[in-house]
């Protein structure tokens, strides 16, 4: 294979490692996106409730995001093929655990493995990649990364959604695990052999503390949804995990060789580009969240009409992405962020006043205009944070931003869900309070739901049983949908934070451009270099 790989043409090689790159984490993100959709199926096929899906997607999340700076250090001490072949083949072995996984606790396991791999991978081809690609259009192939971050998530929906309507989950961890195979086969024919560097210091207090801080934020997470945020099993948790974090960050900031450099994301430009990444991460979650609700409560939403808007989301992306990378040299991406935050407010301003009778047609179409969207922001965030500035140091001010952002990620769909819950239950509350059979209008719906349950049946026991659920079904129905007011003013909060992000990045102007014209070639001899570091640079051995 390694002779192989030498034959291997230039342009195609560049194909391979772009290629490569997005498959080491993006089946992560594949099966993340898609166990949202699916958490039905989940629960289902393995007799467990939510706790245990919960439990499987925290551990999961949290080893991806802890896992980020630890797997561009592994790159930088043991070299490139020998950190992403083990790491690949691990995750590829903890798909094939999740799609044969017999209970919960295997299930678990698994997905915590398919974190840890998948975020250790998340960096380790950045640094070649930055070489292997020309200087002229290093930062298109960032953009490329970048976009195909966000690409397996839009290829997550439709997966999820084909689970759906062939009722099985399993099959999506197949296909991560069939992804991440080509993934070995493309890096074992493009990554090149980089020397190891065995005797580089390793941040042992900094793991630690990171690995601390990942296991304090587990149990909080899994237990909000059900207790609460202000319950003695949570809160206690979470403040445990803030100090740590506080305390990781302070190590980090002196330390010799630490797992992050906070400093390398220092100017306007590039905290705003951090700032619009995460943001619509968040985003991300909370429209996903919701816009799976919103079709849940509809009563003629079906399987295939969730393909159709998986599909029509797939198809928006890609208009949106065509766009995005003709526009961006015209405009610059603090007005791309900031048209698509303005979109992002719009959705959500709609789903503010929507009712129940909306149909499914008008939420898969806001669903999938919010996602792309948002997925403009995050690009145009991620793509400046890691332009702006010296290219050498993108590979640190990524890693910096994708753990923050994975970490807000983790964070996210934990408290989305107990913010629905909590809303779905006060409005629950309300409507019990102030809705009862002694109001004449209560009274006669009641009445008319068990004559017409008695017409069928011929039992007029049977037939206030059924009247008397169905009131109960449309009062959760009445009670959902509140909730997914509040869950939209969430998104408005945050529609206005990713705008007020985006304009701070177009008043520094456009910035560097994807493609650069090659330089023209000098006759006049040229001088030996001589590296210096520079000062409040940093050196990473």
């Amino acid at each position: 294979m390694e002779a192989l790989s030498e034959h291997v043409r230039p342009k195609a090689r560049l194909a391979m490692i772009l290629a490569a790159t997005a498959l080491s984490f993006g089946p992560q993100y594949i099966a993340n996106v898609s166990s949202i959709l699916d958490q039905s199926l989940l629960q289902s096929g393995l007799a467990e409730g939510l706790r245990a899906f919960a439990l499987a997607a925290t551990l999961s999340n949290l080893g991806f995001a802890a896992c980020v700076p630890i797997g561009l250090r592994l790159t930088q001490r043991f070299g490139l093929r020998q950190t992403y072949l083990p790491l690949a083949a691990l995750f590829l072995a903890a798909c094939a655990l999740s799609a044969t996984a017999p209970n919960p606790p295997v299930f678990a396991i698994s997905r915590t493995i398919e974190g840890v791999a998948a975020g250790s991978l998340f960096l380790t081809t950045l640094p070649v990649s930055l070489t292997s690609f020309p200087a002229p259009i290093r930062g298109r192939f960032i953009a490329y990364a970048i976009g195909g971050l966000y690409g397996m998530s839009a290829l997550g929906t439709v997966v999820g959604a084909v689970a759906l309507l062939v009722t099985s989950w399993r099959w999506v961890f197949a296909i991560a695990g069939l992804l991440s195979a080509l993934g070995i086969v493309l890096g074992l024919l493009s990554l090149p052999h980089q020397p190891a560097a065995p005797g580089a210091r390793w941040d042992f207090p900094g793991t630690l503390l990171l690995a601390a801080m990942a296991a304090s934020l587990a149990p909080p997470l899994v237990q909000i949804r059900f207790a609460g945020l202000g319950a003695t099993s949570v809160w206690p948790w979470f403040l445990t995990g803030a100090l740590l974090f506080l305390i990781w960050i302070a190590w980090e900031t002196q330390s010799r060789a630490p797992l992050l450099q906070y400093r390398a994301i220092r100017t306007v430009r590039q905290i705003s580009g951090a700032a619009m990444a995460i943001l619509s991460h968040v985003a991300l979650i909370f429209v996903l969240v919701a816009g799976y609700q919103w079709l849940q409560a509809l009563d003629d939403a079906s399987s295939r009409q969730w393909l159709t808007a998986a599909l029509l989301f797939v198809g928006c992306l890609v208009v949106v992405a065509v766009a995005a990378m003709w526009l961006h040299p015209v405009v610059g991406p603090g007005v791309l962020g900031a048209i698509g935050s303005v979109g992002v407010l719009a959705v959500g301003w709609l789903w503010r006043e929507q009712t129940s009778g909306v149909s499914v047609t008008r939420v898969s179409c806001e669903m999938a205009v919010a996602l792309c969207l948002i997925g403009l922001v995050l690009i145009m965030g991620a793509l400046t944070t890691a332009l702006a500035g010296d290219l050498h140091e993108a590979r640190l001010r990524s890693c910096s931003l994708h753990f923050h952002r994975n970490l807000a990620g983790a964070l996210a769909p934990s408290f989305a869900g107990w913010w629905m819950a909590r809303s779905a239950a006060v409005a629950y509350e309300h409507l019990r309070d102030h809705a009862t059979l002694f109001q004449p209008s209560a009274l006669y719906a009641y009445q008319k739901l068990v004559a017409a349950f008695e017409l069928k049946t011929g039992s007029l026991a049977e037939a206030e049983q059924l009247a008397g659920a169905a009131l109960l079904a449309k009062a959760e129905r009445i009670s959902l949908v509140a909730a997914l007011h509040h869950t939209a003013d969430v998104v408005l909060v945050i529609g206005c934070a990713m705008l007020a992000a985006s304009v701070a990045m177009a008043v520094t102007g456009k910035g560097r451009p994807l493609s650069q014209p090659a330089p023209a070639v000098s006759h006049v001899p040229a001088q030996r270099e001589v590296s210096e570091a520079k000062p409040r640079t940093f050196v990473v051995r």
